[in-house]
């Protein structure tokens, strides 16, 4: 997916009237948030129902989320790569397509999700190294939460 990115920034970059550019815009792939999670779970041979279920995501709103018919959050992008077991790029794809801003690891919450994921920690883990440091982003309701 990057040599696809660099090949379309390498046409922007020598496209020398708007015409040249207009032809770069039909050429873009459609790319949707739907689309890339289906290659991902085809990729990680995960089911939509079996990231639900593993990232506790009810399936309504996962769905609702993939379609784009409502508004994705970034915690639920990053369960959903997280039970995939995606990797930090394909993780800042998804958040690019949801149209979120990808991990910063100067972001204490992102640094902790980016750390856990290179140390291959799960969704669990990582949750509870964000409940350590008092984040307010959690991907788990504490019973006491409710």
């Amino acid at each position: 997916m990057a040599e696809l990115t660099e090949k379309y920034e390498n046409k922007i970059e020598k496209a020398e009237t708007w015409e040249d550019m207009q032809k770069v815009l039909k050429e873009l792939p459609k790319v949707t948030l739907r689309q890339r999670v289906e290659e991902l779970c085809e990729k990680y041979k995960k089911s939509f129902s079996l990231i639900c279920g593993f990232a506790d995501i009810p399936e309504s709103t996962f769905y609702a989320t993939v379609n784009e018919t409502r508004t994705p959050k970034k915690e639920l992008i990053i369960k959903t790569a997280l039970a995939l077991g995606a990797t930090i790029e394909e993780l800042n794809e998804l958040l690019k397509l949801a149209k979120l801003k990808e991990l910063y690891a100067k972001n204490k919450e992102d640094a902790i999700i980016i750390y856990g994921m290179k140390k291959g920690l799960d969704l669990e883990e990582i949750d509870m190294l964000l409940k350590s440091q008092n984040s307010k982003m959690r991907f788990f309701k504490e019973k006491d939460d409710e």
